[in-house]
Parts: C-alpha cells; structure tokens; sequence
C-alpha cells in the first residue's frame, strides 16, 4: 500500500469532475500564451487530461486482479523487471488496457470544449467541424457521418471481443 494513495487517485480523478469547459478555458488561459505551446500539444494534452482518469481506473481494475507471484516467478527464473513485465504482466492485463484504450479514445473524441477552446485558425478536430456544419446547413450529412461514427465504433468493439474475448475463453 501506498501511503498517498488515496491523494494520488483522487488527483488522477479529478479531471471527470471539472467540467471539460473549465479546462479547455485553463488550457487557453495559461497553456497556449505562457508556455508558447502549439496548437497540436494544447490539444494533445488537454485531450490527455480527460483520458487520463479513464486509463487509471481500467488499468488499475485490470491489475488488481492480476497475482504479482507470476512476474516475481519470472524474474526468478532470470527475466530482468522489464522482460518480466512485458511477458507475465502486460498478456494478462492486455484486455484492461484495451478498455482502457477504447474509453479514452471516446472520450477524448467527443469532446468539443477543449478543440474549442485550444484550437485556432486552420485546425478543426472533427467533431468541431461536425458542430460548425450543423450550425449552418440543414441537411442529413452530419446524421449520416453519426451513423457512420456509430458503425465504426461498433466494429471498433466486435474486433476488440474477437481479439481479446475469444482468447481469453479459450484458456
């Protein structure tokens, strides 16, 4: 156990509970004059920072179930950490990191405060794009880019099942 556990994920967690507005508001504020950044890592980091909780959460889930006595027999059988790591852990956490891939990706994709906020001429994030063509046309284009979305993201998860799910299933 760790002694500022509970510190720590409570400061891993807090992005969920700040509005996505509020940050994007900061990221303009202080990240984009201050420190010079580019648009590009504005948005790279402020998309970081609401996948963040969902990646912590999943991977932390996935690896409390997994039994540590399998790395610590790998590195007594001669793996250093690193080898150990990647040939006893990560095979076993791979479907939690997968989750955790997937919930980020979403997340981070649907948002549109942050590309509002941190983005500027000439850079437009898709679900940017879709709102502005929303905002001004009325036709079905965007409800089809939606549907076309939503099928993706479902064969994004059938591919996900039959990659992890089938294999775990079969041990």
């Amino acid at each position: 156990q760790c002694p500022g556990r509970q510190l720590l994920g409570n400061i891993f967690i807090s992005p969920t509970i700040i509005p996505a507005i509020v940050l994007g508001f900061a990221l303009l504020k202080s990240f984009v004059p201050r420190v010079g950044g580019s648009i590009y890592a504005g948005l790279l980091i402020g998309y970081a920072l609401i996948a963040l909780p969902y990646v912590i959460r999943t991977t932390s889930s996935a690896l409390s179930n997994f039994d540590f006595a399998i790395e610590e027999a790998a590195m007594s059988l001669g793996a250093n950490w690193a080898k150990a790591f990647l040939l006893s852990v990560m095979p076993n956490i791979r479907s939690g990191l997968m989750s955790a891939f997937i919930l980020a990706f979403i997340n981070a994709f649907n948002d549109v405060s942050i590309g509002v906020f941190v983005s500027g001429p000439g850079v437009l994030t898709l679900p940017m794009a879709m709102l502005g063509y929303a905002e001004t046309r009325m036709d079905p284009t965007i409800a089809a880019m939606a549907v076309m979305l939503m099928l993706m993201t479902m064969a994004l998860m059938f591919i996900a099942e039959k990659m992890l799910g089938v294999k775990l299933r079969n041990r």
